[in-house]
């Protein structure tokens, strides 16, 4: 191989591992993001089942 094309292809490999890391970190973004959703969610819901809101808890949970 040339060292040219290995130079293209350490590149290469280097922007997929950006990528990759990019994606994996989004993921475990995304991720926190849905657990938080879904504690707040489970308080609101808890409250209203208990029958315990104030006026914008229940709103809260139709948004």
């Amino acid at each position: 191989m040339s060292v040219r094309l290995s130079l293209i292809y350490f590149i290469f490999l280097d922007e997929d591992a950006k990528n990759e890391h990019l994606i994996k970190m989004n993921q475990a973004l995304k991720i926190a993001l849905i657990n938080e959703a879904n504690e707040k969610i489970a308080i609101l819901q808890d409250i209203i089942d208990l029958d315990m809101q104030e006026s914008d808890e229940e709103a809260q949970l139709k948004q």
